[in-house]
């Protein structure tokens, strides 16, 4: 594949549909997939579907994210892939912007406005340009036990403050572990970004991470210390077992009760097996951290025996209760350099995009681009996407009409009544919340493993926060002059939405 809030949208006219017709007639169109079997047997199997549906045809193929990065080009018409490889490929120029029409009209099939807002105008958008369709990313919520908090007479967090109050209440009952996260390696940076948000995220300002002239990195600043201290005091609360786990592991407590609180997202045991896992090599920072992130999903898969839809011996799943990550009463303001209180109606929650789950675009040497695009916008769409987005762990729901059937984006290990809750604190925090985004320029894994190296050294007690990061700001500055400062600068605005003239 390479060579090295309206109305519900009206029916389609009897034009429109012919229109649609001929738009797609001609070649069958090759989708290819990455780093995603599910996904990609799903979308194979509704190929008959389209047929008929359109009288066009299209066929999957698949590969690695490693191939995929290590190619000088891609030939296919459309691609599904990890949403973390947006600015790569959009750099490369490999993604043309989505056409205007899949947005503005309604007979495209996409239904624009039933997507949650910051999936549209966040994680879709490369510069000024919509260049991809969401097939849904996950985000972490707060989850916990309702019915230790209702005994206890405790209601959930707001912000940190109150997170970590009740970590420590419930840390001193025999059982209920206080509060677990994903401490473990390939996830320690990602959850610290996450705690970050509401602190390094204030509403004048649009870059948190970078100086956005410079590319001078902020991530040794006080909302990240803060975010750290507060994080470190937590961790050293819980059971030792616990302090080393990734996502998988949260989710098994969870799902058994033994926490009271846990920062996570929910998916459904993924299809993935130890062979595919296998093919990712070693030797690169983008292998490597495939490697991680691949084999926590594999070790939880795993865990779940064949022909059996609930963990072996699972008793009742506990009753679960869902909220948006924590909030902060104060944001830093990097100019004055000072922390700021925030106004009383003013939550403090902030979105974090770690960038997890999948996005569909149309692949730039392509003479077909407005039947891949309509291909996409069928299989995001209101009437497949549920059979083939929730086919794969790595997304999660991202339309108002996924909040009818939410388990699909939910395993059965959790209970069948934690899937509403689930999606409806999903939905608050997809649907017009301010965001904070992990990187996803060139060099994102080599920026993320530094921080995460650094974080376990202070959750290890192996170093202090600012040392910590004062360390990671200096390999982060290394990162961007071996990539070059002026590209880095310049993608790094397109990945927050602006264009280089703003």
């Amino acid at each position: 594949m390479c060579g090295c809030e309206p109305s519900e949208p009206a029916p389609p006219t009897v034009e429109g549909r012919e229109t649609s017709r001929a738009a797609l007639a001609g070649p069958r169109l090759t989708l290819l997939v990455v780093d995603d079997a599910s996904l990609a047997a799903a979308a194979g199997r509704l190929r008959g579907e389209w047929h008929s549906s359109t009288g066009a045809e299209f066929n999957v193929v698949e590969m690695t994210e490693v191939d995929l990065l290590a190619c000088t080009q891609i030939e296919c018409d459309a691609l599904i892939f990890p949403a973390h490889d947006l600015g790569e490929l959009a750099e490369r120029g490999w993604l043309s912007p989505l056409p205007t029409d899949a947005i503005d009209d309604r007979d495209f099939g996409l239904d624009w406005p039933d997507i949650f807002e910051t999936n549209r105008a966040a994680e879709s958008v490369w510069g000024a340009q919509v260049v991809a369709v969401p097939f849904g990313s996950p985000v972490f919520v707060c989850a916990y036990r309702a019915d230790w908090f209702e005994r206890f007479g405790r209601e959930p967090p707001r912000n940190w403050a109150e997170y970590q109050a009740l970590a420590e209440f419930f840390s001193n009952h025999e059982g209920a572990r206080g509060a677990i996260e994903p401490w473990g390696p390939g996830w320690a940076g990602l959850t610290l970004l996450a705690r970050s948000a509401t602190y390094a995220k204030h509403r004048d300002f649009y870059s948190p991470l970078f100086d956005m002239e410079t590319m001078a990195p902020l991530v040794a600043g006080p909302p990240f210390v803060r975010a750290l201290n507060e994080m470190a005091a937590v961790s050293r609360m819980a059971p030792v077992e616990f302090r080393a786990g990734g996502l998988a592991d949260v989710r098994e407590a969870l799902s058994q009760g033994r926490s009271a609180m846990a920062l996570v997202w929910l998916a459904p045991p993924a299809s993935a097996t130890v062979a595919e896992f296998a093919r990712i090599p070693a030797g690169d920072a983008v292998a490597e951290f495939a490697r991680i992130q691949a084999g926590d999903t594999v070790a939880e898969f795993a865990r779940i025996p064949a022909g059996n839809d609930a963990a072996a011996g699972a008793a009742k799943p506990p009753a679960l209760g869902f909220v948006e990550l924590p909030g902060g009463a104060e944001m830093y303001n990097p100019s004055l350099g000072s922390w700021e209180r925030r106004r009383d109606d003013d939550t403090g929650r902030v979105t974090f995009l770690p960038a997890a789950g999948r996005l569909g675009a149309v692949a730039e040497p392509t003479a077909h681009g407005d039947a891949a695009a309509r291909l996409l916008a069928w299989l995001s769409g209101p009437e497949w996407s549920e059979q083939v987005a929730a086919a794969s762990a790595a997304t999660t729901l991202f339309r108002k009409s996924h909040l009818d059937s939410p388990q699909h984006w939910v395993g059965p290990q959790f209970g069948a009544g934690a899937a509403g809750p689930y999606a409806e604190t999903v939905a608050k925090a997809l649907d017009g919340h301010a965001f904070f985004a992990a990187p996803r320029i060139s060099g994102r894994a080599r920026y993320l493993q530094a921080l995460d190296r650094a974080v376990r050294r202070v959750l290890s007690d192996e170093a202090k926060s600012q040392e910590a990061l004062d360390t990671v700001a200096d390999e982060w500055r290394t990162i961007t002059d071996e990539l070059g400062v002026d590209q880095q600068r310049s993608a790094y605005r397109r990945s927050l939405g602006l264009s280089n003239d703003q």
